[in-house]
C-alpha cells in the first residue's frame, strides 16, 4: 500500500490536526507538502477529511529531518520522487543523501 492511501480498514493515525499537533508542522504546511509532492496524496473519510496513515507519520518524521540538515525543499522533492519510484532507486537516494551531508 502506498503512503497516504489509507481510508479503509487499516488503523489510521486521524486528521490533520491531529497530524499537525503530532509533527509540529502547521495544517498550512502539511497540505503545502501534500501539494508540492512531498506527501503523497493523502486518503480522505467519508466527510472528505484527510486521513493519515502511520507510514505519512513515519515518512514525515524524515521529511523533518532532512529540513534539520538544511536540505532545500526542491532536493527534498527530488528524494520524495525517487522513493515514489519504489526501492531500485534506494542506490540514487543514498547518493543524494551523501552529497546533501559532505562538506563542501
Amino acid at each position: 500500500m502506498q503512503a497516504g492511501r489509507n481510508c479503509g480498514g487499516h488503523p489510521a493515525n486521524g486528521s490533520l490536526r491531529r497530524l499537525s499537533e503530532r509533527t509540529g508542522l502547521t495544517a498550512h504546511t502539511l497540505r503545502y507538502y501534500e501539494r508540492i509532492g512531498l506527501i503523497a496524496p493523502v486518503g480522505r473519510g467519508s466527510g472528505g477529511q484527510r486521513r493519515y496513515a502511520p507510514s505519512d507519520l513515519e515518512w514525515i518524521g524524515f521529511l523533518l529531518r532532512l529540513r534539520t540538515t538544511h536540505m532545500p525543499v526542491s532536493l527534498m522533492q527530488a528524494f520524495a520522487k525517487l522513493r515514489a519510484a519504489g526501492d531500485a532507486t534506494a542506490p540514487a537516494r543514498r547518493e543524494m543523501l551523501e552529497a546533501h551531508i559532505e562538506p563542501q
